[in-house]
């Protein structure tokens, strides 16, 4: 007697078609019935996985929701202590995206003037000169994100001056 499967009765177009109708939850525990359903599972983990890489690298979910819940559950004595990187990296994205482009492109200027103060406005100042476009016009949103990533703009310094 010869032992019974599945996949040699049902077509791989069969697994398909019935994986394909199972919510995600239903194709987690049927993933292990056979070997097709755990490859088809294999299959949509890694398009989930892809697409999860692509959203927390390009969106910003709700940013202003997020920040204001954040910092208002971190304001203490009126110093935002919110230096963490993903905040930073999370406001630079939301000015890059928000901010109304007219003024976004001399932003670095009116941050340096208004909230950098010694050395660090020094520093601005040169990295303003060496890398940003004298033509104000000709600047790019990425020129703006490269001025707050490589001058280490801290969330203090993003407030101080506003939006």
């Amino acid at each position: 007697m010869t032992d019974f499967n599945f996949n040699d009765i049902c077509p791989y177009d069969m697994h398909y078609v019935i994986y394909s109708f199972l919510d995600f939850n239903d194709k987690q525990k049927i993933k292990y019935s056979n070997k097709i359903f755990y490859e088809l599972w294999k299959k949509d983990l890694k398009a989930i996985k892809i697409i999860k890489k692509y959203l927390k690298k390009y969106s910003y979910f709700d940013m202003e929701k997020i920040f204001l819940n954040d910092i208002s559950n971190k304001i203490s004595n009126k110093i935002i202590e919110l230096d963490n990187k993903n905040y930073k990296n999370n406001l630079y994205k939301l000015y890059i995206l928000q901010y109304p482009k007219k003024y976004l492109i001399d932003y670095p200027e009116l941050l340096t003037k208004k909230s950098t103060y010694g050395d660090k406005r020094n520093k601005c100042e040169i990295w303003i000169n060496n890398n940003l476009n004298n033509d104000i016009k000709k600047r790019t949103r990425l020129n703006i994100y490269n001025f707050f990533v490589e001058n280490n703009i801290t969330i203090n310094e993003i407030f101080v001056t506003g939006w």
